[in-house]
Parts: C-alpha cells; sequence; structure tokens
C-alpha cells in the first residue's frame, strides 16, 4: 500500500513540476522578445507616423537638406556647411560597430580639421538622456543630432547601422558606407571630397 501509495502522489507532482518549469521558460522567452531592442529602423512609442519622403539622397545627387536638434536643443542644419566636405553618420548606441567607429571618425575630424571637414553623428529614434549618457561614457566629442522621428533617417534611406553618407564641398552625395568602413576605408573616399572626382569614382559599399 505505501508503495502504491506514494507512486500516486509523487509521480503527478513531478509532471507537474516539469509542466511549470517549462511555463517560466516559455514566460522569459517571451518577457526577453518582448524586451528586445526594436530592429532597425524600428517604431518607437512616441513616434508620429509619417509619410515616406518622395526622394532619399543618392549617389552623385545633392544631398537632402535637414535640421535637427543638437544635444543642448540648438537646431544644427547640413545646410550650415555649405561649401565644406561632411560626413552624415548614421547610427545608435546599441549598435556594436558604432563607438569604435564613432572614435575612427573623430580622428578623422580632427586631422582634417584644417581642411573644413565636419562630421554630423546623427542618432536614430533614441532619447536624449540615453545618448548623452551614451556620450559621457565613451568619452565621444563628435556632434551628435537627435533623429527622434527617424525623418531624416528615412530621407536618407538608411536601413543599417551604421551608415555614412560622404558629402562634398558642393553638397552632393559622394560615396555611401553601409556598415563599419573597413581600416583605411574613409580615408580613399574622402579623398572625393577635397577634389573633383573622376566620371564613376563615387562609390556606395556595403560592409
Amino acid at each position: 500500500m505505501l508503495s502504491s501509495s506514494f507512486v500516486s502522489v509523487v509521480v503527478p507532482w513531478r509532471r507537474l513540476r516539469v509542466f511549470l518549469v517549462a511555463l517560466a521558460a516559455v514566460a522569459l522567452f517571451f518577457g526577453l522578445w518582448l524586451t528586445r531592442p526594436a530592429p532597425y529602423p524600428g517604431p518607437a512609442a512616441h513616434v508620429v507616423a509619417q509619410e515616406a519622403p518622395d526622394q532619399t539622397a543618392s549617389l552623385d545627387q545633392p544631398a537632402p537638406d535637414f535640421t535637427l536638434p543638437d544635444l543642448d536643443g540648438s537646431p544644427v542644419s547640413l545646410s550650415s556647411f555649405a561649401g565644406r566636405p561632411v560626413i552624415v553618420y548614421f547610427w545608435a548606441t546599441w549598435c556594436h560597430y558604432c563607438v569604435p567607429s564613432m572614435q575612427e571618425l573623430q580622428a578623422i575630424r580632427a586631422q582634417y580639421r584644417d581642411q573644413g571637414l565636419e562630421v554630423l553623428a546623427v542618432n536614430i529614434l533614441e532619447n536624449k538622456e540615453r545618448v548623452n549618457a551614451h556620450v559621457r561614457r565613451h568619452n565621444l566629442a563628435l556632434p551628435v543630432l537627435l533623429d527622434q522621428t527617424a525623418l531624416v533617417t528615412r530621407l536618407y534611406g538608411v536601413r543599417a547601422t551604421p551608415t555614412y553618407y560622404l558629402i562634398d564641398r558642393d553638397g552632393t552625395v559622394r560615396a555611401i558606407i553601409v556598415g563599419a568602413a573597413r581600416p583605411g576605408v574613409l580615408q580613399d573616399r574622402l579623398e572625393t571630397l577635397f577634389f573633383t572626382p573622376s566620371p564613376g569614382a563615387s562609390q556606395q559599399e556595403t560592409q
């Protein structure tokens, strides 16, 4: 009787325990899935749906002008850098490749400062507090702009982070680099910003 009674009580409990463990694993999976970072360029809750732009930035075409706030809330326009070469760099704090890429851009900006080069680091869909904390933590000194509605991101047709748009002194897009630039690539592409490129010199690359 003891053996039969013992089996009749313990076996259901083991099954119940297995069921509870499985249920907890499923709940954990869905909890992690719900809190995952939104896939780029995924929507944010505060973003108001907007019409897609009629045209996007493309090679050998004028770079679309835009105005975005910097981390101090001051508006910065691309057109204010007319006559200067500009790198417009799209990034996010969750992008694993963006910190080393931004550190490389800082060094390049300092190297070519006398030639007027400017770098505008456009953050995508993140709030100012998070971006500020990230910038301070990694000692980043680039001009950071906030594209909290992703309107400029869509205007430039960005599909991945990081993405670089190299714009020459005349405001023309001369190179597009998708993904973290391989060593030496940025230096090579910078020549198209400082000198008149030969026909077919503009390039789009996916790293």
